[in-house]
Formats: structure tokens, sequence, C-alpha cells
């Protein structure tokens, strides 16, 4: 299976040189074949093909002026190596030294400068085509220059996810030449540009295979060593990173600790409140004009002009925690019981009403009798003395915490909430059987079309309808271990993680109960007009026919 390979080597300005010399033989290279040196040609070039590439890199960095100083150490240049496995070049004989099929060696040629453009574009000072080597294989010089002109190689070049994208993109290109890309993140032994010539330079025409595979072993050794050596460093970095972390972490703890200690003795009441007179004497006070029956609080808030939170710090400052906290929690405890809110009280049934109410929800919403009877007997819905219909709401521990008010009399039954309902902590619920571990919970956001669906899918389970408010929170952390499926579009906040969603064929469950039980309705009527009428009179439905 053949592979595109592709290896880059940053240059500094000192390396580019020899580099260059190498690329364009200007010095001897024991593992070329010097009859084939006229073979090599020279692909892209950058305003002078013969000049030093050092020139012609100092060149074309310096097109633009460079708005920082260049630093000694900088990347001036990345020499990019591209080949392919032998394998390719010469699928009949790989072994057979410097040898190519010359439709291969086209084409590969071709994909690959158009990608060396197409990706780089001017940034590509020099590509040269290497033919007098044992498999063919391109140097192709870039000077790592950003959008603005200035030199600056990890803008290309910089960590793991810019060179695997380097890679990717030229297996790609090469891609329809049946060339394939390494594995990623392999084990693999990969050596650099350095590296390999490094070897190949090191075997002369005397050596034999036996002494140039020794030669690469001790290279593939080398470079294995020195990963290892990256990867200790590597880990080495991490662990004092967590030393650090723990460090602080447990310092952190100790002064929660110590503040908690604090917090602890204070709210025990185990030392004496701090005096207002001694408060007066720290904010240099006449202790003959301090009026009888004042807190310390409020004299620090009054002398100094600031709210309780000023007036805390100050405090803390002065006379510590333990101190400061009896003084706040004493205020908190006062402002608390002073605006206690009062108990949410629903309004009042009205059973004269409720007859009205009953017709209605059987006859116009076409809900069931028996379920319509059960919730009235349950205390959860029953009506008020304007006529609306009230849907209590509870919290878990079946506590009243608001209500919904429906005015049925007014087109499109709209609703509201009752002036102290809480909507984060209660909601209207019932079950589609009064006993039973709950299976299922149905969430949609109005109780009308909470009892429409009920009456839709009966089910042998026992399902939890519970009506929550657009927008509104829901119980979540009490709904985690059940399935949970929400029947409106409406958005609701504090879901469990999975949920489902079912949504009425209609505009509303109610609209799909109406319809449904109109259809029913007609196709007992054509077989048994007896049985009609008793679903008729379950639900207080007529045909009208």
């Amino acid at each position: 299976m053949p592979y595109a390979i592709v290896r880059i080597a940053k240059l500094k300005q000192v390396n580019i040189a020899g580099s260059g010399m190498h690329v364009s033989r200007g010095r001897k290279t024991p593992n070329a074949n010097m009859s084939m040196l006229e073979h090599n040609e020279t692909l892209i070039y950058f305003d002078d093909r013969h000049a030093p590439l050092g020139e012609v890199v100092h060149k074309k960095i310096h097109s633009v002026p460079q708005k920082r100083k260049i630093r000694t150490d900088a990347v001036h240049c990345v020499e990019i190596l591209l080949t392919a496995s032998p394998e390719y070049f010469r699928p009949d004989d790989p072994s057979k030294y410097g040898d190519y099929q010359a439709d291969k060696l086209a084409d590969w040629k071709k994909a690959t400068v158009d990608w060396l453009k197409q990706e780089y574009g001017d940034k590509i000072v020099r590509a040269e085509l290497h033919l007098d080597e044992a498999t063919p294989h391109i140097h192709a010089y870039l000077v790592p220059t950003d959008e603005n002109g200035q030199l600056n190689c990890k803008k290309i070049f910089g960590g793991r996810a810019k060179m695997f994208a380097f890679q990717d993109s030229y297996a790609a290109a090469t891609q329809h030449l049946g060339l394939e890309r390494g594995v990623k993140n392999s084990q693999a032994e990969h050596t650099t540009v350095k590296d390999y010539y490094s070897v190949v330079n090191a075997a002369s025409e005397q050596v034999n295979t036996n002494d140039l595979q020794a030669v690469q072993a001790r290279a593939v050794a080398y470079a294995r060593m020195q990963r290892e050596h990256q990867e200790l460093k590597r880990r080495l970095k991490l662990v004092a990173e967590k030393r650090d972390e723990l460090s602080d972490r447990l310092e952190k703890a100790q002064e929660e600790l110590r503040v908690q200690k604090q917090v602890d003795l204070a709210l025990s009441g185990s030392e004496a409140p701090l005096s207002p007179l001694q408060v007066a004497c720290e904010l240099r006070l006449p202790l003959g004009e301090i009026d009888e029956g004042i807190e310390a609080i409020d004299l620090v808030m009054s002398n100094r002009q600031t709210d309780l939170e000023g007036a805390t710090r100050w405090l803390t400052q002065r006379f510590g925690v333990v101190a400061t906290i009896q003084l706040v929690n004493d205020r908190v405890v006062q402002i608390v019981t002073e605006q206690l809110p009062a108990r949410f009280s629903p309004p009042k049934p009205e059973r004269e009403k409720w007859g009205e109410v009953k017709d209605y929800l059987t006859g116009t919403k076409r809900l069931p009798a028996k379920l319509v009877e059960r919730l009235h007997e349950e205390g959860l819905i029953y009506a008020d003395e304007k006529g609306r219909l009230i849907c209590l709401h509870r919290d878990f521990d079946e506590k009243v915490t608001g209500a919904t008010a429906i005015y049925l009399s007014v087109k499109d039954c709209p609703s509201e909430s009752i002036e102290g309902s809480g909507l984060s902590v209660g909601w209207y619920y019932f079950q589609s059987s009064p006993q039973g571990k709950i299976d299922k919970v149905v969430v949609i956001d109005d109780p009308l079309e909470a009892m429409a669906y009920a009456t839709l899918n009966p089910t042998e389970e026992t399902m939890l309808f519970l009506a929550g408010h657009e927008g509104g929170w829901l119980p979540g952390n009490k709904l985690h271990r059940v399935d949970v499926v929400v029947g409106s579009k409406a958005e609701f906040y504090n879901l469990p993680g999975q949920v489902e969603y079912e949504l009425p064929q209609s505009e509303s469950w109610g609209e799909d109960l109406e319809a449904y039980l109109a259809e029913s309705i007609e196709k007992v009527y054509l077989v048994n007009v007896k049985e009609a009428a008793e679903i008729e009179e379950s639900y207080g439905y007529e045909m009208g026919m």
C-alpha cells in the first residue's frame, strides 16, 4: 500500500545556506547518482532561480517591512520534503534504487506542485525535484509569513492540530493517485528531514546493506529516545502543575475551614455580642452622644454613611469574622422576620358554580366525566365565585404553592397565575391512577391540555401529568429516574438529561381529542346506535345527527 509522505524542517538563518547547497548540489552529496543530476528540475522559484537560497529568503522576508525586530533564533524558512513510498513510483520492483515510472512521476509531480501553489502561493520561494537519489522527491522552501507579511512560523505550523491539518491536506491532494495517509496518532517511527539525510549521507558507496540498516536502526533508536525524553519532560511538567494545583486547593480548603470554624462559633452564640459602645469607641464617637438602644451595625452605617455590605466589611476589618457574623446574622433574621411573606391562599371554592364548570369541561372540552369528577374530589380542580376553573399547584410533598385560574367563558380560555403563586416550587399535576409507583411523566404547558392528553393516552402504566409554565422551572432532580415526555412546544428549564418529545397532530391536544371522539362515535354510530349514545353520554358529547 503506497503512502503519501511529507515532512518539514524549520530552518533558522544559520541553517538556510547549508540546506540550499545540498538541494542545489552545490556540495558533494554521497548518496546522489551524479549521472542523473541533469534530470533534477526547478519547479518553483522566486525572483532568481540561480541565486543562493539565503538571499532569496532574505529578499522575500523584507519584501514587506517587518514591524518587529526579527529574533536571532526565529524560523526564517521551512523546508518541506514531499515524496511517496517506493512502491508507488516502481510498483514492479520497489527495491530498485533510483528507478521510477515516468507517468506516475508526472502525475505525482503535478499534484504536488498544484498543492504547494494552492496552499501557500507565493510563500514558496523555491521547489526542486530530485531524481538523482533512491526515490523521487521534492524539496520546497516556504517563508512563513502571516496575512500581513510578518514572519510568523507558529501561525502556519504551530501545534499538533496544525501539523495534522498539514498532513491531511497533502494526503487529500494525492489521494486520487492511490496514495494513502499514515494513521493519525500511530506509534510508527517517523524521522525528520535531518534524521533522514543523516542516515542516507552516512552510507557511502562502499557501505553494504547490513551496515546501512544498522545506521538506520541507530537513527530510529535515537529518534525514539528523543521522543521519550520529551514525553518524560511533559509528564514531569504535568506532575509539577498538579502538585501546585493540589497545594493551592489545600491552602484554600484550610482557609475555608478556618473561616467555617469562626462562623460556627459566631452562630453558636457562645461569645458575647459586640457592644455598640465598643463600636462607638472604634468610630471615635463621644459615648455620651450615643442613642440608647441603637444597634452596633446601624451605628456603623449611619456614621460612615454606608450600606449593610460596607458596614460588614468595616466591622470585619476591625473586630474579625466571629463578632461581625453575630451582628449581621441578627440583622438578617430581623429583616426576614419583618418581611416574611404571608402563606399562599388560593381562591375559595364556590359549589354553586361547579356545575357550570363541569358541564363546560365534559361538554365543550370533551373531557371524560369520571376524570373531571375524580380531580374535583381530590381537590385539584374546582370553581371559584367568578366561575373560573381553579387548578391548584403543589410541590411533591403535596403542599399547595399556588394556583392557575382559567376563564372558561372567554374565547380560547385564557389563564393566569393567582397572585402569590410560586411558579418554580409547585405545579399542577395528577396521576392516571391515584395509587402506584410512577412509570412516566408527561410535561405540558396547560392544565386543560394535560387532561386532554391523559384522555387520549389511556395506559396501564402509572403516569403523572404535569402542567408547567412557558419558560418555567421544572423539578428535573425529581424526574431523572423516570421516563419523561414533553408534549408541547413550550420551553422549559431544568428538564432531566434524557427526554422524548411528542406533539399533537393539530394545534392542541384538545383539538386532537375532539377529532378522535368525532371519528370514533361516527364509526360506532353506523354499527350500534345504542353504544354510540353511551359514548356520547360518557363524554357529554352530542353528534347533532
